[in-house]
């Protein structure tokens, strides 16, 4: 089971690959969603440098979807969150996105 979880970034991407209608960058988002800029992500462990800017996007998008309802989406969170996002996601390119997703929050 663990490899299975470990590889359906890969699977999945494969398999939309298969339909010709669906656009590569949305199959590097499916194979990458799981990477992590300091590279302790699976299924390959890139880095942010190697982590498509499409895929950074989605990203933190997800963390801060995931953030929200785990603090049953409250404003107060707020600064709380882009601490946590500061802290585990300014790393290359990911670094513009966190100050990009900090002034639409913060403003």
């Amino acid at each position: 089971e663990k490899d299975i979880v470990l590889t359906h970034p890969t699977l999945v991407s494969q398999v939309v690959g298969n339909f010709h209608i669906i656009p590569s960058d949305v199959i590097s988002i499916i194979r990458e969603h799981h990477e992590r800029p300091d590279g302790t992500g699976f299924p390959r462990g890139m880095n942010a440098n190697m982590i498509s800017p499409l895929s950074s996007i989605f990203i933190v998008a997800s963390e801060v979807a995931d953030y929200l309802v785990r603090s049953n989406f409250t404003m107060d969170c707020s600064i709380e969150l882009i601490e946590y996002l500061k802290e585990n996601f300014s790393i290359g390119r990911f670094e513009k996105i966190i100050e990009a997703t900090e002034k639409g929050i913060l403003e």
